[in-house]
């Protein structure tokens, strides 16, 4: 750290360094936050920031996490840069980023590199996209080849991409376009790019796409390292005037996410319990910017964990489709049973609320003796309950749902009502 730059700091002052190690998975933000802490010390006031040097991947961590920390490391050999600039607020000081030895560096891909990239490609007849090649990225395009279509799927477009994410890992991404509809993905991470070809090659194109109901639904995977374990990423279905949205999180246990997007000017007005009818593990609704959104209770283990979140995309997107098809008021017929559950348990939170504030204040009327077990109990309840309370997968929300009643509006885009 060069000394002398700040304001009353005094001229000849000693040179410190200090050396701060991480790793980058744990967001630049709590990295800005420990060089501010740092500053507020008296002992202590950081100048610049000039170089950030990031290390070799030294532990192999397979699946899921590995590949979140190498797309982590990517990211900020190009653009984070430009977020740690304005946490610093340095200006020109921080004006090196490099990589430790055996790590993904910054120069862009070399012909030798892609020529010993794409080999295993060349001899399956796949050819690069110079054009569409972004070397600077580390990432090469192949050319696209068209998929002949069957009985239950159209012809397909598919498009290859292979990505360099340094420490020796490789992305390979398989898009799927369909003539119209929404697009499948399908990527695999690993060491050997011949090996993750032959992994995307043994999945058939079919397999990405379906339809329920009239409704085109695309899924898209991720590959593990063991054969034949795909990992549901997400999922689209294109209604009328609405798409629908399944992202599955990474995060072991975690609730999938739900999306609900109007096309422009759709005039479409759902009931927050459009999706909670279905059953206990589906949210309400919430409006969110242009739509809804929602969660997904899903199980946390693999392949039921996958499997579910395929049959409840199939499952939501026929429901929405038959539901759109109809006027509102069917809706309130068909499901009037499901609503009325859906409304008590949103009621849940509210109940329980009230009912601790009874039984607090039923506590003095009790009389027990100075050793019991109950009073015990009583006495440390408070901590026992934020224990619970910060147990629970979601924060319960306290509220006075609006009773389920029938809409007389003729369709699901005039609104007319409270549905």
């Amino acid at each position: 750290v060069a000394p002398g730059k700040r304001a009353g700091q005094a001229a000849g002052a000693c040179a410190e360094t200090l050396e701060l190690e991480g790793f980058l998975g744990h967001g630049t933000g709590a990295f800005g936050g420990v060089i501010h802490g740092l500053e507020q010390q008296p002992a202590f006031q950081a100048v610049a920031c000039r170089q950030i040097h990031v290390p070799p991947a030294t532990v192999e961590w397979g699946g899921e996490f590995q590949d979140f920390v190498v797309r982590q490391r990517q990211r900020g050999h190009a653009h984070m840069i430009e977020r740690w600039r304005a946490i610093f607020n340095r200006g020109d000081d921080m004006v090196e980023i490099r990589a430790g030895a055996g790590g993904n560096s910054l120069n862009p891909l070399t012909h030798h590199e892609i020529l010993e990239l794409i080999g295993p490609f060349t001899r399956r007849g796949r050819h690069v996209d110079l054009a569409v090649t972004d070397r600077l990225q580390r990432r090469i395009a192949f050319q696209s080849r068209d998929i002949p279509g069957t009985s239950g799927c159209p012809g397909l477009r598919e498009t290859l991409s292979l990505e360099d994410l340094g420490s020796g890992s490789y992305r390979l991404t398989r898009l799927l376009s369909p003539p119209a509809g929404p697009a499948a993905s399908l990527e695999v991470v690993g060491p050997r790019p011949g090996d993750l070809l032959e992994r995307i090659e043994e999945v058939p194109a079919q397999r990405q796409f379906r339809a329920a109901h009239g409704v085109a639904i695309a899924v898209s995977f991720r590959l593990m390292a063991q054969a034949g374990s795909m990992i549901f990423a997400h999922g689209v279905a294109q209604l009328a005037g609405l798409n629908f949205r399944l992202e599955a999180s990474r995060v072991r246990a975690a609730p999938a996410a739900v999306a609900l997007t109007g096309t422009p000017g759709h005039g479409l007005r759902l009931p927050q319990d459009a999706l909670a009818v279905l059953g206990g593990p589906w949210s309400r609704l919430r409006e969110s910017g242009d739509g809804w959104a929602g969660e997904l209770r899903l199980p946390a283990r693999e392949p039921r964990r996958s499997g579910q979140c395929e049959a409840a995309l199939e499952t939501a997107a026929s429901h929405l489709a038959r539901m759109l098809k109809e006027p509102p008021g069917r809706f309130h017929e068909r499901w009037t049973a499901a609503r009325w559950r859906v409304f008590g348990r949103r009621l849940v939170p509210l109940a329980a609320c009230i009912g601790l504030i009874l039984c607090a204040a039923a506590v003095p009327r009790l009389h027990l003796a100075a050793g019991s077990g109950l009073r015990m109990l009583i006495l440390n309840s408070p901590p026992l309950l934020m224990i619970l309370f910060f147990c629970l997968r979601e924060i319960p929300i306290v509220e006075i749902p609006p009773l389920p009643r029938r809409s007389d509006a003729q369709s699901w885009r005039e609104g007319a009502g409270p549905c």
